[in-house]
């Protein structure tokens, strides 16, 4: 009986034995591969930092040429509403050219008539003389 509790106790030894080796074995594996985990965490960090700043550049750059996007439309809007007036006011010397030209027209038009007049009259009175004489 004694035989085979120091049997039970070898084997219960040896089976401990490999218990503790293949605990410890585990341990190490899972231990590497937290440090392969906590490594790859750093590197990610290294690598996005960098990245997350460069995006916040490119950002500030991009809301940058907005602002100035922006400020050149409402300069192109008052040269557009500069060049409308400019137009509009075209517009208007065409219509005072216009009424000019129809007024010196007409007004040449009444000089004639009164020139045409006055020859008409001198013309009666250079007859009327030519009767009288």
């Amino acid at each position: 009986m004694i035989g085979l509790m120091v049997v039970a106790i070898v084997l219960l030894s040896a089976t401990l034995i490999a218990l503790v080796v293949g605990l410890a074995f585990y341990f190490r594996r899972l231990d590497s591969a937290v440090r392969e985990l906590e490594d790859t965490l750093k590197a990610t960090r290294n690598e996005i930092a960098p990245l997350a700043d460069e995006i916040r550049r490119v950002l500030r750059h991009t809301n940058e040429l907005v602002m100035d996007a922006r400020a050149h439309m409402d300069h192109c809007c008052g040269l557009m509403k500069s060049v409308e007036n400019l137009v509009e006011g075209k517009t208007i010397v065409d219509a005072a050219e216009r009424a000019v030209s129809s007024s010196r027209t007409t007004l040449k038009s009444l000089i004639y008539g009164i020139k045409e007049g006055l020859k008409s009259f001198r013309s009666a009175e250079e007859q009327s003389e030519e009767i009288d004489e």
